[in-house]
């Protein structure tokens, strides 16, 4: 990844609020300054420039299934790249409703994916923010607990 060796990188674009010439300049994987390009007019060529996305729900994509136990290697990898294709810079993988053991093999086997992905290790401030689990059970009171409708008796 560019600029992580303590060099400045320079990005021109064009601010997608203010639609003004601007220069972003990163160091270290960090944006350390953004100021209009006085020096350049607007340029239709030049890429538009926004904050990332956050995907806060998402299972699987991209052919990777967070879902499926083990998470193959390599998975946290291509759903990584394949969303910043799509201007998601942070995600929360999911894992659905299961039973308490498929439930904790899959956060387990995604925590193993992300220590062995060379991506997700370089970028590990900015992309990966923690799981989600999405699960139905019934609390200590009896009461039923879950994001979704109870189940009809």
């Amino acid at each position: 990844m560019a600029g992580l060796d303590g060099a400045v990188t320079l990005v021109k674009g064009i601010h997608y609020r203010t639609e003004e010439p601007i220069i972003i300049r990163m160091q270290d994987g960090f944006i350390i300054d953004i100021e209009r390009d006085r020096m350049e007019s607007k340029d239709e060529s030049l890429p538009w420039i926004a904050p990332g996305l956050v995907d806060l729900q998402i299972n699987g994509y991209h052919g990777a299934d967070f879902n499926t136990i083990p998470i193959e290697m390599g998975s946290v990898e291509k759903v990584t790249r394949a969303l910043w294709q799509e201007g998601v810079t942070s995600y929360y993988p999911t894992v659905i409703t299961n039973g308490d053991e498929s439930i904790e093999k899959a956060l387990l086997s995604i925590t193993e994916a992300c220590s062995h992905d060379p991506v997700y290790g370089s970028v590990r401030r900015t992309n990966f923010q923690g799981c989600e689990s999405r699960s139905d059970f019934v609390n200590a009171s009896g009461k039923w607990c879950s994001s979704h409708a109870a189940p009809s008796s």
